[in-house]
Parts: C-alpha cells; structure tokens; sequence
C-alpha cells in the first residue's frame, strides 16, 4: 500500500521549483539539480498518489 500523497507531492513539486529557479538566479549547480531532483519526485509522488485513488475507486465500484 502506497502512502502516497498529492498534498505532500505538490509541496516537494513546488519547492523543488523553487530551489531550482534559486541555483539558477545564483549559478549554483548543485542547487539547479536538487531543485530538478525534489520537482521529480513530488510529480512521482502526485501521480502515485492519483493512480491509487484510481484502484481504490475501482475496488469500490467492484464491491458495490
């Protein structure tokens, strides 16, 4: 079971955002790809926490 959430996933999504567009401003490399690093995984993130809302919702349709 995926404890996975859209809440959290948009949070590290927009963060990574963020410290992305910072590493850029300053020229920090290693900013610019914690920043990519953090963005993908809250989209992973986003996107599990969708798919097992999608299940959940099947399995509900299935016992009904």
């Amino acid at each position: 079971m995926c404890l996975c959430s859209k809440t959290t996933g948009q949070f590290h999504s927009v963060k990574g955002t963020l410290v992305e567009a910072v590493g850029n401003l300053t020229g920090s490399q290693s900013w610019q790809q914690s920043g990519k690093e953090e963005h993908a995984r809250g989209e992973g993130e986003i996107t599990a926490a969708q798919a097992q809302g999608y299940v959940e919702g099947a399995n509900e349709r299935l016992q009904g």
